[in-house]
């Protein structure tokens, strides 16, 4: 009997994973839900995120928040102004991401000592 092959481009979960399984992508989306959290939630612009997430490079915000607008998740709003601003949120898409962001976030903290003990075990 042959196994029936799956074509990895229609494939929805290859396709949600190679959204989200970036490291940034996960930190920005979570970033971003931090702003619903309050009541009158605003956008945040480029210079705080990038304050925000510790170690990321320019050159890797701006391709993160790329790809994450390209796969619909964030939308940026751009204000013709001297110097322009320019403000990123979540879109629909990226709001409806949300409990499972959080369901991970729970899924983390309840298990992340059992992780650290698993990798010391492991490197001795």
């Amino acid at each position: 009997m042959k196994k029936k092959s799956i074509i990895l481009d229609q494939c929805p979960i290859k396709a949600t994973l190679n959204i989200i399984t970036n490291k940034w992508s996960l930190l920005i989306i979570y970033e971003l839900s931090n702003r619903y959290k309050v009541k009158d939630a605003v956008p945040i612009r480029f210079k705080d995120l990038r304050d925000n997430l510790e170690g990321i490079s320019q050159k890797m915000l701006t391709q993160t928040l790329r790809s994450l607008e390209e796969n619909g998740m964030i939308i940026r709003n751009i204000y013709p102004e001297v110097p322009p601003r320019v403000e990123y949120a979540l879109s629909k898409l990226g709001l409806s991401f949300i409990p499972y962001l959080e369901s991970l976030e729970e899924w983390s903290q309840i298990n992340h000592q059992e992780i650290q003990e698993a990798r010391q075990r492991f490197n001795n």
